[in-house]
């Protein structure tokens, strides 16, 4: 996988969802915590290996906070609110909702109107 985006000159985001209601059709799909550490520990090997590099959330935040612990030195609090960063969350039927309001109040339906023209 760090292959293809670091080829492409791509940052990307790795991340492992553990449940959801994917989940109750195939439980083969539902990652285990070593599964996930095994995952994120090959993408962070693929990494250190490579001439192409690319930006790999959660990897770069890791490994910086790691080294700056060997430095005796603390990561800055990052707090998502006063960055204007936002997590959207989008249903299977389309439904745009904000983290906060987690399926109670939707922001938009894709079935229909682009993102662009939503938020």
């Amino acid at each position: 996988m760090y292959d293809f985006f670091s080829l492409s000159g791509i940052d990307f985001r790795a991340l492992a969802l553990k449940s959801g209601p994917y989940e109750y059709e195939n439980p083969s799909a539902i990652f285990t915590n070593e599964g996930i550490f095994e995952g994120l520990y090959n993408i962070f090997v693929r990494k250190m290996e490579s001439n192409n590099q690319v930006n790999v959330d959660p990897i770069n935040g890791y490994s910086q906070t790691v080294l700056l612990k060997m430095a005796g030195l603390a990561r800055q609090k990052y707090f998502r609110s006063e960055h204007g960063d936002k997590v959207i969350i989008v249903n299977t039927d389309g439904k745009l909702y904000l983290r906060r309001d987690a399926y109670t109040t939707t922001i938009g339906d894709l079935n229909g109107t682009s993102i662009e023209y939503m938020y």
